[in-house]
């Protein structure tokens, strides 16, 4: 359950840069760099640190002693790293075109 935070974080990054890339905004526009840097937080920054209290919380299960991996909880937790680096990255090329407009 540590990991939800970060998957929709990192869902609604992937929604704004495909607002962003798949609209009519321009990157010289204000809603643009609003758009890009939050979408870049969001997954960046806040998503990231979320992954830490499930870290935190593994960590201390794997501490307990018998410790059984469960493959969706497996496979969830891949998802969310693979959505978040795709939004920080996606995220991260808007905001260089952004900055290349400047």
């Amino acid at each position: 359950m540590n990991l939800v935070p970060s998957l929709i974080l990192a869902v609604a990054s992937l929604g704004l840069s495909g607002v962003i890339t798949f609209s009519s905004i321009a990157p010289t526009d204000f809603s643009y760099r609003t758009m890009s840097l939050v979408a870049w937080a969001a997954a960046g920054i806040v998503g990231v640190t979320a992954m830490s209290f499930y870290f935190i919380a593994d960590t201390k299960r794997r501490a307990l002693g018998f410790y059984q991996i469960v493959g969706w909880k497996q496979a969830m937790y891949f998802v969310t790293m693979a959505l978040l680096f795709v939004a920080v990255v996606w995220s991260a090329v808007e905001i260089g075109l952004w900055v290349g407009k400047l």
